[in-house]
C-alpha cells in the first residue's frame, strides 16, 4: 500500500505541474475527483477550445539517454480520445530535477500504434511504450519505433499544439 500511495501522490505532483503550466499558458483547468483516463479538462479562456489530457510522467535514463513511457493501455488512449480534443502531456524529468515536456495528440498514438513497442500488462489490456530520446538541442528529441531504425522527430515543450 505504501508503495502504491507513493507513486499515487507523485502523479498527482506531475499532473499538478502540467495544471500549472496550462493556467499560465491561457487554460482554465479542471480535474476529476476520480481519474477515469482523463487528468484533467483544460478550457482556452479566449478561444474556449476544449481539451481532455492525460499526464505521463519518466526518469530520464543516462545510460540510454531516453526516457521510457510504459504502460499506456490503448484502450486508454481510444477512451481520451473521444469527443473534443484529446493530449497526451509526457512529463520528462531530468537529472538536474527540471522538467521537459512533450505534447502529443492522441490520435499520434493511434496512428502509430502499431510501430510503438508493444508492453504485455494483463490487468489493462494491450499496451504500448514510448521511447523518447535525447535530440540535439534542448527542445529537439525523436520518438524510436520499434525494429527500426527510423525514429521520428519531435519538439519538446510543444504546448503551441493544442490550439493549433
Amino acid at each position: 500500500m505504501k508503495n502504491s500511495l507513493g507513486s499515487y501522490i507523485e502523479g498527482k505532483i506531475y499532473e499538478l505541474k502540467v495544471a500549472g503550466e496550462l493556467l499560465g499558458r491561457g487554460f482554465d483547468v479542471y480535474m476529476p475527483f476520480v481519474d477515469s483516463g482523463v487528468d484533467m479538462v483544460a478550457i482556452h479562456r479566449v478561444s474556449k477550445k476544449i481539451l481532455f489530457i492525460q499526464v505521463k510522467k519518466a526518469k530520464y535514463n543516462a545510460k540510454r539517454r531516453r526516457w521510457d513511457f510504459r504502460n499506456i493501455p490503448l484502450k486508454e488512449v481510444e477512451d481520451v480520445s473521444q469527443g473534443h480534443g484529446a493530449f497526451f502531456v509526457f512529463v520528462l524529468e531530468r537529472p538536474n530535477k527540471t522538467d521537459l515536456f512533450l505534447v502529443l495528440p492522441s490520435k499520434f498514438i493511434k496512428m502509430h500504434k502499431d510501430n510503438l513497442y508493444p508492453v504485455n500488462n494483463p490487468g489493462r489490456g494491450r499496451s504500448v511504450a514510448i521511447i523518447v530520446e535525447e535530440g540535439f538541442g534542448e527542445t529537439a528529441a525523436f520518438i524510436k519505433l520499434k525494429g527500426k531504425e527510423e525514429r521520428i522527430p519531435v519538439r519538446l515543450n510543444n504546448w503551441d499544439i493544442l490550439l493549433g
